[in-house]
């Protein structure tokens, strides 16, 4: 319908969802979601009635296929690879988060951040072990959030030592920290 009539992707249900949030819903490829982001990128962090953005529903339905899939698997962290199976583990991740990171390439080209909605996304990415290149671009959308909430900041922080990600992530994170707390940071061993 989106090539037929463009104002098509602006048409919500009884609940507040735009097309977008469906393409999320219903697990669609990122070549319908790219489509429908085009179409309406004015509206892609618009929330439903349960509070809901797109992105909010493509993060969780990652979830729910990594759960499933991953059910026994204990790999939650982004140190160098020690073995096959953690690489393997890694490149999986890569593929399972691709549609998020592809939301939130997104919002950093159109310079969007993360609105009141999506305040805890980065939070579970990070529990959840999304993969570095996602992590980056997460944080740089929750930056004003990281600014001014320390308990957000400080709970990203917590993650991120656990997950072992990357240098180069922590040192994008910290600079995204809020300056006040970040000489009185106590994290417990």
């Amino acid at each position: 319908m989106v090539f037929c009539e463009r104002r098509a992707a602006l048409i919500a249900d009884r609940d507040g969802r735009l097309p977008i949030h469906w393409s999320c819903l219903v697990e669609r490829n990122t070549a319908i979601i790219d489509r429908m982001i085009r179409t309406n990128f004015h509206h892609m962090q618009r929330e439903d009635k349960l509070g809901k953005t797109a992105l909010c529903y493509a993060v969780e339905k990652t979830i729910e296929q990594k759960q499933f899939t991953e059910r026994q698997n204990t790999m939650d962290y982004w140190g160098i690879p020690r073995g096959k199976e953690e690489s393997e583990w890694q490149e999986r991740q890569f593929q399972t988060w691709a549609k998020v990171r592809f939301i939130l390439l997104s919002y950093s080209v159109r310079k969007k951040v993360f609105v009141p909605g999506e305040r805890d996304l980065l939070l579970k990415v990070l529990e959840n072990a999304g993969p570095p290149e996602l992590v980056e671009v997460s944080v740089f959308a929750a930056q004003g959030m990281l600014k001014t909430d320390p308990m957000l900041a400080l709970h990203a922080l917590r993650l991120f030592l656990k997950r072992h990600y990357p240098i180069k992530n922590l040192q994008f994170l910290l600079h995204h920290f809020p300056e006040e707390h970040v000489e009185s940071i106590n994290i417990p061993r």
